[in-house]
């Protein structure tokens, strides 16, 4: 791990089980990163740009492969056992708004999250500013696919699937739904990985392919239950 800029106004909590690997961590100003424990932080950048922001990133049994970057007054949030595949996703925090991720969130690779649009836009007849910046919040169980960029004001409810090269800008996403497109439609109303994280194409073969062709009358019960789909 590389660290720079590391004073007494910051401050680094850890659990047990902390490994950094080729990790990047700037400070600047006073900060709080906490790592709750059993954390591998792989070939993550971290800089904190500013004052009294917070990052607290839970236990997980994969690598965290993130570049995430807060600045003044920022909290960003990473759930229990959510996951990253191959290359890391990029986050962007600004202007004393949040990120937050639920639990159990799978994320394919080269994704954006940003909390704010890079410059200030006006109105030319109100010349009042038309993009403030929003808070993003994910929830638990959601699958977001390759190249997805998550803009301000987003809010993903729990148990959804956001395609592949996908644009969400502000949208409130529902329990349960498939929403692909740009700018994102919604599709279908679903649920997913019912007891595995499962990848077909790996170790799949043909018993697992009939097994899980159509769920059984008990499974569907309990993710009713869960998911609210009745």
């Amino acid at each position: 791990m590389k660290v720079t800029n590391f004073d007494g106004d910051n401050k680094v909590i850890e659990g047990g089980n902390i490994s950094y690997d080729d990790a990047f961590i700037n400070f600047r100003g006073g900060n709080i990163l906490f790592l709750e424990g059993n954390i591998k932080l792989g070939a993550s950048r971290i800089n904190f740009n500013g004052n009294n922001s917070v990052i607290f990133l839970r236990s997980t049994t994969s690598t965290y492969k993130l570049n995430l970057s807060v600045h003044n007054n920022n909290a960003f949030y990473y759930g229990l056992n959510s996951s990253v595949n191959f290359r890391p996703i990029t986050i962007l925090l600004s202007e004393e708004k949040h990120i937050f991720i639920g639990n159990d969130v799978l994320f394919s690779f080269d994704i954006w999250i940003r909390n704010s649009d890079p410059h200030l836009i006006y109105s030319a007849n109100t010349k009042k500013r038309i993009n403030p910046t929003k808070s993003v919040f994910i929830g638990d169980h959601v699958w977001i696919g390759q190249n997805a960029l998550i803009l301000k004001g987003t809010q993903i409810s729990s148990g959804s699937i956001i395609g592949a090269n996908s644009v969400v800008a502000g949208k409130r996403i529902s329990s349960n739904t498939i929403w692909a497109g740009n700018p994102v439609k919604k599709f279908l109303k679903i649920f997913f990985g019912v007891e595995k994280r499962f990848m077909v194409g790996q170790i799949w073969k043909q018993k697992n392919t009939k097994k899980w062709k159509q769920i059984n009358l008990f499974l569907n019960m309990i993710q009713k239950s869960i998911f609210h789909l009745t």
